[in-house]
């Protein structure tokens, strides 16, 4: 089905009768890529900066899609697509991909040859056409060998680079934008920003098809914004009556540098038929959007116009008209609507009058009454959309933390807290049980402590590391000294997880250090920095991976007085009754239950219990996807939540992780 907003196919509109048989017979062409799917890929250079890639699979298993993120050697950060998909028009697996650089646009073929996949491409960048070859060579399910080679004259290439590559199972989280000076999406896209960042429903019924037959269904489709590249990511998914989403489709939106138009591919799959539709993007007069569609459900070819306008009402009339012979015959007329919440919630807390609030990454706050959901963002007084957090005083104001400040809600308006800067480690740094510690804002060097009056920007002490870092580490365009995570111990100790300086613990008189490279270095390459710190129920301290559990002595013990932490460390989590190959793994977030049990999120790989003495797994999946998640919490019933990426806020049913559904606003 082509219809995330993009296209109907006739796969919906006229129900097959009929399964499509599987592309090549007995053979499917895009098997292969089911070993590159799960976990990361990385690649370290001679500058020591890294590259990770990820593979997802796209609807029906009949395309999959390439995430690759890294930092330049200057610390910028940057990001590229690729999507491989099997043709069935050509009936040739075939690549699009995308690169930061120039913007540039390749195409082209994959052919596989045992352990060998070579892919020659066009590649389309500053007005000229290069051929490309790139040859990957396996040794193993976790390794590669990647040689890019360039053809210079008939016949003859030449090598460019090469590469190795090497799976890990612990995804290295992607930098967010800059706080100053962001990304944001070309004037060329400008027509599209309506429908980025929200969730788009509507529901087909048989009097919405040109022929009748089968249920109503119900669509979701998002539409996702990728900086560097500038690119549109959508993607749809069919809710059929028990609420479980099927993925149908995924589109891609891009300049073409080699037409200078904007073109879409759309990659579809309904009811075993997979789809293949190619073609412009115009924006008419008026601000309505129009795609020219040429391409294949199954071996059929077939094209179709698709229009979307944007109405006084804020819905979106999507109407679809199929095309032969000049002649357009009316598919489908529906309108979509804004889905209550944003799909970026990374942030679920609940306050002490039982409301829930879901902080978004781009969309503003949501508060959840237990009825009615209400939006909250910059037109309300928040200073910025993207939330980082959400606590609340002892006052009963709410504090949001955003990109751009901190603002407090009264329960009757926002506002945004001035900032009370200590210029030195020996101000400020008070130890009240009532007090609210904040992590915020990109090259700062220290917490925030807020007290009910003041919001206090603290200093830490400078690092033993500090000054090595600055002269050998790497590049980057954010502090070391940033402040990740924030945790109170049961003795009231504060606790600081950094980006690159490892913790730092306040006990109310000393503002202590600890270190260690794996905590914040990811083997292979790549920064994790310390994300979430716990207290188990023995009184051992975890930070950001189950290698170690850490018992930590108190100030001054045996002499220590040299602002680092006296500690001594034990064997963290045993992995071997797991299905993971590595000794152990980062986790992005963690908490306790009642039972003191530790349940850790992954970013990319699931939330993993722990009982002390054996893990268990619980899967998060939107539709046939693994869910990337951000933060795991606790509500006041000590039921528990995930904040994720792309798909919204789970909840912990005592069994599963179910995905909250808001009522309609």
């Amino acid at each position: 089905m082509l219809s995330c907003l993009w296209l109907l196919s006739p796969a919906l509109a006229h129900p097959p009768t009929t399964q499509e048989p599987t592309p090549t017979g007995a053979a499917d062409p895009m098997a292969s890529f089911a070993r590159m799917v799960g976990g990361e890929w990385k690649v370290t250079f001679a500058s020591g900066t890294s590259m990770y890639s990820t593979s997802h699979w796209g609807p029906g298993k009949h395309s999959g899609r390439v995430m690759t993120h890294g930092e330049d050697a200057a610390g910028n950060p940057w990001r590229g697509l690729g999507v491989v998909y099997w043709h069935p028009g050509h009936r040739q697996v075939r690549t699009l991909d995308l690169s930061p650089y120039e913007r540039s646009v390749s195409e082209g073929t994959v052919t596989i040859n045992g352990e060998t996949t070579e892919s020659v491409s066009e590649l389309y960048q500053n007005g000229d056409l290069r051929k490309l070859v790139s040859r990957d060579t396996f040794n193993g399910p976790d390794q590669y060998h990647t040689a890019q080679l360039e053809e210079i004259e008939p016949g003859k290439l030449s090598t460019l680079s090469e590469w190795d590559y090497f799976r890990s199972r612990t995804l290295t989280p992607v930098q967010p934008l800059p706080a100053e000076n962001p990304p944001k999406p070309s004037d060329r896209l400008k027509a599209l920003e309506p429908l980025i960042g929200h969730t788009w429903d509507t529901t087909v019924d048989k009097a919405d098809w040109r022929e009748a037959g089968g249920d109503s269904v119900h669509i979701e489709s998002t539409f996702e914004w990728i900086p560097y590249i500038d690119a549109i990511y959508a993607r749809t998914f069919a809710l059929r009556g028990n609420g479980e989403p099927t993925h149908i489709l995924d589109a891609y939106i891009y300049l073409h540098t080699g037409t200078g138009r904007l073109r879409c591919l759309v990659l579809s799959n309904w009811a075993g038929r997979s789809g293949v539709y190619e073609g412009d993007l115009t924006v008419l007069e008026g601000g309505a959007l129009q795609l020219d569609l040429q391409g294949y459900e199954g071996e059929q070819e077939a094209s179709q116009v698709v229009r979307f306008d944007f109405e006084e009402d804020r819905t979106l009339h999507h109407r679809i008209w199929s095309v032969d012979g000049g002649v357009r015959t009316p598919m489908l007329d529906v309108h979509h609507t804004v889905s209550p919440m944003s799909k970026g919630i990374w942030y679920v807390f609940q306050d002490a009058q039982d409301n829930y609030w879901f902080g978004s990454d781009g969309r503003g706050l949501y508060r959840f009454d237990g009825t009615t959901i209400t939006q909250f963002t910059t037109r309300n007084g928040l200073c910025n959309d993207r939330i980082r957090g959400i606590q609340q005083h002892k006052s009963g104001d709410l504090l949001i933390t955003t990109l751009d400040g901190v603002s407090k809600f009264d329960g009757q308006q926002f506002v945004t807290l001035p900032v009370t800067e200590m210029d030195s480690p020996d101000q400020g740094w008070v130890l009240d049980p009532d007090d609210v510690w904040l992590p915020w804002q990109t090259g700062q060097k220290g917490p925030y402590r807020y007290d009910g009056q003041t919001l206090y920007h603290l200093k830490f002490p400078k690092h033993p590391r500090e000054d090595e870092f600055y002269a050998t580490g790497p590049r980057i365009p954010w502090s070391p000294y940033e402040v990740y995570s924030v945790y109170r111990d049961r003795k009231g100790h504060i606790w600081f997880g950094t980006s690159n300086f490892g913790i730092c613990r306040f006990d109310g008189q000393h503002l202590d250090w600890m270190y260690e490279d794996h905590l914040t270095q990811i083997e292979g390459g790549g920064m994790f920095g310390i994300r979430s710190i716990v207290e188990d129920k023995d009184g051992a301290f975890w930070f950001c991976n189950t290698q170690f559990r850490f018992h930590v002595q108190p100030h001054g013990v045996a002499g220590q007085d040299n602002g680092q932490i006296s500690y001594t460390r034990a064997k963290g989590m045993d992995l071997s009754g797991t299905p993971l190959r590595e000794p152990f793994f980062y986790f992005m977030s963690i908490t306790d239950d009642s039972n003191g049990d530790l349940w850790m999120a992954t970013y990319g790989g699931g939330v993993w219990r722990y009982d002390g003495a054996k893990l268990t797994h619980y899967p998060v999946k939107d539709g046939d996807m693994d869910v990337t998640l951000f933060a795991i919490t606790k509500d006041n019933q000590g039921d528990l939540w995930l904040g994720t990426q792309e798909a919204g806020a789970y909840r912990f049913n005592g069994t599963t992780f179910e995905k909250f559904v808001p009522p309609a606003r």
